[in-house]
């Protein structure tokens, strides 16, 4: 604490814990490495941290305490690598400076108000071993527009937070009115239940990996989504609608593989899409 001349600091590995304060007012640190054996980050443990610039949580971590970055003025690129933590809101006090929130690839748990408050963040990437998502993961984050979805098998049980009996609201339902680009990976197998819903969308592409598509898909419900355009790649189940609007999709063109262009329109009314424009690819 309080070492005004340390520039940087690699912990090394067999450490399991950083304890409250224990770099307090290291104003001149930029660089700090911190081994996967880490497993708990204390309370304010980089308070005025004013000259830290990025920092990675790594694997190991599972908890983090209150405020461990507050004052930390220059922080603004994270990379997330925790398994599976439970947090209370650490980036709180400095979320609006962060530029960059990157997800390591072995991610599996993304916890609660994660992102919250993240104003700066442009574009976000789920990795391909996400399992759940906390509730309100990316509130206030009011500058994403562009989503990337790898993860291959999300299931939506995490961020049902609702008191509706139909459906599930998306983990981006806070921002759902600034997204204008979902770009979903290829190898992606399951879309969950939800994961669209009302997001400003124009062109949504289903790659040919994904089997199923889950219920209440792409629900709307200020209006109709007016001239949009989704292009499925192969042949896809659905587990119900993809949303509850009798009335949706008029003016949707969806494209479709010539050889699975009656399977398609066989199941138009059932799937929510009755009002669609079916066309061959």
């Amino acid at each position: 604490a309080s070492c005004s001349s340390l520039t940087s600091i690699t912990i090394p590995n067999g450490v399991t814990s950083i304890e409250m304060s224990a770099f307090f007012n290291c104003s001149s640190l930029t660089s700090i490495t911190i081994p996967n054996s880490v497993t708990s980050i204390g309370d304010e443990t980089f308070f005025n941290c004013s000259s830290l610039t990025s920092i990675t949580i790594p694997e190991g971590v599972t908890t983090i305490g209150k405020l461990p970055f507050r004052g930390c003025s220059s922080l603004d690129s994270i990379t997330w690598n925790a398994v599976n933590c439970s947090i209370d809101k650490p980036f709180e006090g400095i979320a609006k400076n962060i530029k960059s929130f990157t997800f390591g690839r072995h991610v599996t748990n993304i916890p609660d108000f994660l992102c919250d408050g993240m104003s700066s963040l442009t574009n976000i990437t789920i990795p391909a071993n996400v399992k759940t998502i906390g509730k309100h993961v990316f509130r206030k984050c009011d500058s994403i527009s562009s989503v990337t979805w790898n993860a291959v098998n999300c299931e939506p049980t995490s961020w049902a937070d609702n008191n509706s009996t139909y459906m599930r609201y998306g983990p981006f339902y806070d921002i759902r009115y600034n997204i204008n680009s979902f770009y979903i990976g290829e190898n992606v197998k399951t879309l969950p239940e939800g994961l669209c819903c009302q997001l400003s969308l124009k062109t949504l592409i289903i790659p040919k990996g994904v089997a199923t598509i889950g219920n209440i898909f792409l629900e709307w419900f200020d209006g109709n989504p007016k001239n949009m355009t989704i292009l499925f790649k192969g042949k896809v189940e659905f587990t119900g609608c993809v949303t509850q609007n009798a009335d949706a999709f008029k003016g949707t063109t969806v494209y479709v593989p010539k050889n699975y262009l009656d399977y398609y329109k066989s199941i138009r009314k059932q799937v929510g899409f009755k009002y669609a424009d079916i066309k061959p690819q």
